[in-house]
């Protein structure tokens, strides 16, 4: 099995642009969800990253705990960041969610 294609010379620069917004925004989701994982594992300065929230003993005796019915635990934060796997949550629970935040 083959294909033949004609590539005309619009329909080449096209795909070139294309590819490099793939590139682009690829290379921009790998930089976020490093910094996500960072953010919320992150080992410390001795090893160039942040505190993650969940490693830093301060930081975590630092959280508030909440007992309201369906309340957001960070294991349902990880999962939705693909770093934890729940087995008991749904199938159709939203992995990798894009989170976009202004500061």
């Amino acid at each position: 099995m083959f294909c033949l294609w004609f590539l005309k010379l619009d329909s080449a620069s096209a795909l070139i642009q294309n590819l490099a917004d793939l590139l682009v925004d690829s290379f921009a989701r790998a930089v976020a969800e490093a910094e996500e994982l960072a953010f919320i594992a992150g080992t410390g300065h001795d090893n160039q990253q942040p505190e993650g929230f969940t490693k830093d003993a301060t930081l975590a005796a630092a959280t508030v705990t909440t007992a309201a019915a369906g309340a957001v635990t960070i294991d349902k934060r990880l999962y939705c960041l693909g770093l934890a796997d729940l087995s008991f949550t749904s199938p159709t629970t939203i992995l990798n969610a894009l989170y976009i935040v202004r500061g």
